[in-house]
């Protein structure tokens, strides 16, 4: 299994500063315990469904034994390239610190509207898809059928640890907890586009590394 590949997408997804702000938003709501719960088990468990796409589809691309096949180089350079295209995206506006019209109406939402947060932070995201397809296709890429399952849930609570972390943080921290996210917050929302940029940008160079190994070695 390659962990070390493994734990640096977890730690992609782990700082996607627009879903963390969407949390701590989430957190000082009018809804608080029951929002953040929502939206937190939403994160996990579409998390979870997205790993679970990501390997089922390196499963049906070659034989798992004898580690990636071509098909699933292919498959990590195309992921590659998209990520290293939002990095580049992200560069270029790395000075915007700009507020997204939603976070201005998090504030007033219910436990439903939360739960809509969730596909975005994860399967409907782009960035955050794409980290989650390349984990399963490298858990997917060396082991099938049970045995993608403990890596899978392994890298599942690293990955959305920020965001069960924050929420037990949150609900029992009190108010200075309140005052040390929020704080969070507003450095997150000023540097999202700079810290996107980097960790995209690693993690391209790596998964591109990775299927240019396979193809070449294949």
């Amino acid at each position: 299994m390659a962990w070390a590949t493994l734990i640096g997408s977890a730690i992609g997804f782990a700082i996607s500063p627009i879903t963390l702000i969407e949390l701590i938003l989430v957190l000082v709501s009018k809804r608080r315990v029951v929002n953040s719960i929502v939206l937190t088990v939403g994160i996990v468990v579409l998390s979870f469904v997205g790993v679970a796409i990501g390997a089922g589809g390196a499963n049906a691309a070659g034989d798992t034994s004898s580690g990636p096949s071509t098909t699933t180089s292919v498959v990590f350079v195309v992921l590659a390239v998209l990520l290293l295209a939002f990095a580049a995206k992200n560069w270029q506006n790395r000075a915007d610190a700009s507020e997204m019209a939603v976070f201005s109406k998090i504030g007033d939402m219910g436990p439903k509207a939360v739960l809509v947060l969730a596909p975005g932070a994860t399967l409907l995201n782009p960035k955050n898809l794409i980290i989650l397809l390349s984990a399963g296709q490298t858990i997917g890429s060396t082991a099938s059928g049970a045995g993608v399952i403990l890596p899978a849930v392994v890298f599942v609570l690293v990955a959305t640890s920020p965001f069960w972390a924050s929420t037990l943080y949150a609900l029992l921290g009190g108010a200075d907890a309140q005052h040390r996210l929020d704080a969070l917050r507003v450095w997150l929302m000023a540097k999202n586009r700079l810290i996107m940029a980097v960790v995209l940008g690693v993690l391209g160079l790596v998964l591109l590394a990775k299927g240019v190994g396979g193809i070449v070695g294949g």
